[in-house]
């Protein structure tokens, strides 16, 4: 999520005004297009060898070697830290120019900032699939003896992945960049229209309301992206609506967060009331009785009031 959000702003600065310094670069689209080739097949390789030096340490040893999972995740920051700076070589090439001027879309909302950081999005789908087989070996290590362990599939572990670490971010910050490019349109009219300390100063609240309110608003797009659905009614609905009224906190709803059976957790999310939901993941509900999951609940729910 860091190295998205990175990787969002690399784009701003870099890639997205034509006066800037990638401007001066009149490099052909090929130069481009093999920076951008080639930062996808150092991003792969980097997967592949953590990926396949993980798995030698975990077949030399019994168990989960926390050794073996730091250095996992070692090389696993190290494959974020290039994906962002590798990104901004490939914008400095003059790719983002090119989408900017070539392609002639400085005046279009929002797009030249997706099509900037396709690149990295690309490259994180492979670098998530080239991570599965650690992600298989490890669940199987931890559900050892079990013959029904769930596991997802490579469908499965990318989808999750990329609702959870792409557009769980993605979204949101995609509304604001939209909604602060469309008063960019309307800033001649502004400048125009007021004197000029005026025009900026209202540009510059517009882009701080914009974001404010998709912000306050985001748990409701956040239960769309996530795969999650309404509680079902019963004993536990009941059990954990009487726990809101005794502590005070008001939400929209209760839904259950399909994760496969993978994920146990449990989460409050929103300021306001009117979009506070609370989430319980499947996996929670399976392995908790109502006992237990009230007890997380609860737990999860004094962060709030």
């Amino acid at each position: 999520m860091v190295a998205f959000v990175v990787s969002f702003g690399l784009v701003d600065l870099l890639g997205a005004d034509p006066q800037d310094a990638t401007a001066a670069l009149r490099t052909p689209p090929a130069v481009f297009l093999s920076a951008v080739g080639g930062y996808l097949l150092i991003a792969a390789a980097m997967a592949w060898l953590n990926t396949r030096l993980s798995l030698r340490r975990l077949s030399s040893q019994e168990g989960l070697p926390p050794r073996a999972l730091r250095r996992h995740h070692l090389l696993a920051v190290a494959t974020g830290v290039w994906l962002a700076a590798g990104l901004a070589g490939v914008l400095l090439t003059g790719y983002g120019r090119w989408l900017v001027e070539d392609l002639h879309l400085s005046g279009v909302p929002l797009v030249p900032k997706l099509l900037a950081v396709a690149p990295f999005l690309a490259a994180l789908e492979f670098v998530w699939l080239l991570d599965y087989p650690y992600y298989r070996a490890v669940r199987r290590r931890i559900w050892a003896g079990r013959d029904d362990a769930p596991c997802w599939s490579p469908a499965e572990y990318l989808d999750y992945n990329t609702r959870h670490h792409v557009l769980f971010i993605a979204v949101p910050v995609s509304l604001i960049v939209l909604g602060v490019d469309l008063l960019a349109l309307g800033a001649p009219v502004l400048d125009r229209a007021l004197p000029a300390p005026a025009g900026q100063m209202v540009q510059a609240a517009g882009s701080f309301a914009v974001a404010g309110a998709v912000f306050l608003l985001s748990p409701l797009l956040i239960v769309r992206v996530w795969r999650t659905e309404r509680l079902p009614d019963g004993p536990l609905r009941a059990r954990l609506q009487d726990t809101c009224a005794r502590l005070g906190l008001h939400v929209r709803d209760l839904r259950v967060w399909r994760s496969g059976g993978q994920i146990v957790n449990a989460a409050v999310m929103g300021l306001a009331a009117p979009v506070r939901y609370v989430l319980l993941t499947d996996a929670l509900l399976e392995y908790l009785d109502e006992r237990g999951v009230e007890a997380v609940f609860a737990h999860e729910a004094g962060h709030i009031v």
